[in-house]
């Protein structure tokens, strides 16, 4: 059939229609995904930081800047600081992370991955189930913490970590920086009502695994933060700005709870050996009577397994938390006298050097 004029403007105008219509099509699928690619860059890269009391200071850039509202949006990267004060930080999917005062943390995040690094003071988690490509890891001087969906604690000082674990596993390792880059090492998977103390790899190559003590449990940022954990599992599903009021309402109600009366003791001790308490105070008794070449001194700690203390130092040192019991000088008092009795008597060089060591029990 031949094709006349009118037929041929008929599919010019219909070619031209489905020219327009793809175009507009491709317009509106790019705009709309660049859109939406942008709005999910936004929403994954910012969190909300809530004021619970006293003084809130955080920064992007620059020096710190105080919390003046009670509640703000920041974007990843920024750094997060208590004085006197206590704050909760909620992220895009309800996750919760409770901040102790003198705490310092910084807070990383993309669509996929959480990191905390925490400088200093503690911190408590609630984390929602993560997907099989999410992660969400807290850095420490000394330790790393990696987590699938949880609850749990992170103390940390200088020379010391304390991870402890309320629900589910915690993956924890100890940092090692001497190859000029991090290296984590001895990891271990930390199960419910389990606490690992990892101090600095060059004081100690490894950490122990203990059960939460019952001294560490009747603490108040312990029992604030169990109370929160209860009203986090009936609210953390609703809708997110009245999440956010609740819980904050939550934790400003727990920071009434008072610890317990607890009892006591010259020297806090929680050690399976009962002889330990005993084996010290002689120790030290020793060391502050030393006569002669020390030769005594030396002959009793030969009864005394060094490695032992030290290791139950650190479980006295978690069950009491970071911050509440320092072990530091006990443990440069027990390897100063080994050091010093490896050839089975004291110097007057060796005494002057670690004379300032002797601990003074509590």
């Amino acid at each position: 059939m031949p094709v006349t004029k009118s037929s041929k403007n008929i599919y010019i105008a219909i070619a031209l229609i489905i020219s327009l219509l793809l175009v507009g099509g491709l317009i509106f699928w790019f705009t709309g995904k660049k859109s939406e690619t942008k709005t999910t860059q936004i929403t994954s890269q910012k969190f909300t930081l809530v004021k619970e009391e006293g003084q809130v200071e955080f920064r992007n850039s620059g020096d710190y800047k105080k919390l003046e509202t009670s509640e703000i949006e920041l974007e990843s990267e920024t750094f997060i600081k208590t004085i006197e004060g206590q704050a909760n930080v909620f992220l895009k999917d309800n996750s919760m992370i409770s901040i102790d005062k003198n705490t310092e943390i910084q807070i990383i995040l993309d669509t996929t991955s959480t990191q905390i690094i925490q400088l200093a003071g503690n911190t408590w988690h609630r984390i929602k189930k993560l997907g099989s490509n999410e992660n969400y890891q807290v850095e420490t001087p000394t330790a790393l913490a990696t987590v699938r969906g949880t609850k749990f604690g992170v103390e940390t000082s200088k020379e010391k970590s304390d991870i402890f674990v309320t629900e589910n596993v915690v993956e924890v390792g100890q940092l090692d920086t001497s190859s000029g880059e991090k290296v984590w090492k001895n990891k271990q998977n930390l199960g419910a009502n389990k606490l690992a103390s990892v101090e600095n790899i060059k004081t100690r190559d490894g950490f122990e695994t203990v059960e939460i003590p019952e001294q560490r449990k009747n603490l108040k940022w312990f029992l604030k933060n169990q109370a929160i954990d209860k009203d986090y599992e009936n609210e953390k599903n609703i809708e997110r700005s009245n999440f956010i009021q609740k819980l904050n309402t939550s934790a400003q109600r727990a920071s009434t709870i008072k610890e317990p009366p607890v009892r006591t003791e010259r020297l806090p001790i929680n050690n399976p050996n009962p002889t330990f308490q005993n084996s010290i105070e002689s120790a030290l008794g020793q060391y502050t009577q030393i006569q002669g070449d020390g030769s005594e001194t030396c002959a009793g700690f030969e009864e005394i397994d060094v490695d032992e203390f030290i290791a139950q130092l650190s479980l006295i040192e978690a069950s009491y938390g970071t911050g509440q019991f320092d072990a530091s000088q006990f443990r440069q008092f027990f390897l100063g006298i080994k050091s010093a009795c490896s050839d089975g008597r004291i110097s007057p060089q060796e005494i002057e050097s670690i004379s300032g060591l002797t601990p003074k029990p509590n």
